[in-house]
């Protein structure tokens, strides 16, 4: 909403600018403030609508894609608890690729990357970074056992224990 008001705004001023800049004979720099000020809120609106690669609802399409590809949410759940009550939920914990073996749905989907911890504040999940061409974002994988109803920083919920971030 924000945002709106801005371009708003400096749709008005500029339109005003312009307007005056017309009235004192001086049309070719009017032209010019014009052709610059809508150069500069086109680029600010890609910008703002790609700030995070693509709209939350495009990403939490793409992830629900992916994870039907290798298996579907449950096989996903259920590597994912096999791998918290391995490994645990107290402490940061960097996986090898020999810890991957048996998990090849997870696997799969991209570089499992680590445990983050349950805290105060979150609960604890998996991180995978996702790596196609020219498109990268990260899936949170969250412990059922230390549920929170808080996501990750700037994720998107995608399903129950899923969520996504660029």
């Amino acid at each position: 909403m924000l945002r709106l008001l801005f371009f708003t705004g400096c749709i008005v001023t500029a339109s005003v600018a312009v307007a005056s800049l017309i009235k004192n004979g001086r049309v070719k720099v009017a032209l010019a403030v014009l052709l610059v000020g809508m150069a500069g809120v086109f680029s600010a609106a890609i910008i703002v609508r790609n700030r995070n690669g693509t709209e939350p609802a495009s990403l939490a399409r793409k992830v629900r894609t992916l994870l039907t590809e290798v298996g579907g949410t449950k096989e996903v759940y259920k590597e994912a608890d096999q791998i918290f009550e391995r490994f645990g939920v107290d402490r940061l914990y960097w996986f090898n690729p020999s810890d991957l073996k048996q998990f090849p749905a997870l696997s799969a989907l991209g570089d499992v990357d680590f445990i983050s911890p349950k805290d105060q504040r979150s609960t604890a999940y998996i991180q995978v970074r996702i790596h196609p061409p020219n498109d990268h974002y990260l899936i949170y994988i969250l412990d059922s056992n230390t549920a929170s109803s808080n996501t990750p920083p700037s994720a998107v919920r995608v399903d129950s224990r899923i969520c996504a971030s660029r």
